[in-house]
């Protein structure tokens, strides 16, 4: 992941993500039958997902064991998007609200970079 900050304050952020793979591991993570989760992992976004979660969902008996490991995987997938409307979207609002608006460092010349180090510098 790399994160950058413009001299107006503009935040960038560039990092890989597998959607697909986070969607899998909601459903694998709440023990869903493997028929049904092998049905279910076709789904590319959240919003496929989440659709054919309830789908699913309605067709099954009221407060049967597949039906409570469905809403589950339904409450978990919302709880990771937090409202945003991709997992890439959610990982991007939960790293911004770690890094810190202003960043204060007296001694620049100590911080690593990418060229080859001088003689005798230590890095803290």
């Amino acid at each position: 992941m790399t994160a950058s900050r413009s001299y107006a304050g503009h935040l960038s952020l560039s990092f890989e993500l597998d959607e697909p793979i986070v969607l899998s591991h909601v459903l694998t993570t709440a023990n869903i039958p493997k028929d049904i989760r092998n049905e279910l992992a076709t789904c590319q976004t959240p919003q496929d997902l989440e659709s054919r979660l309830r789908e699913k969902t309605e067709t099954l008996e009221e407060g049967s064991d597949v039906r409570n490991k469905l809403q589950n995987a339904s409450e978990t997938l919302a709880q990771i998007l937090g409202g945003a409307s991709s997992v890439y979207d959610a990982a991007q609002n939960e790293i911004q609200s770690l890094i810190p608006e202003f960043f204060y460092f007296a001694q620049y010349s100590s911080l690593p970079y990418s060229g080859p180090y001088r003689q005798g510098a230590s890095i803290a």
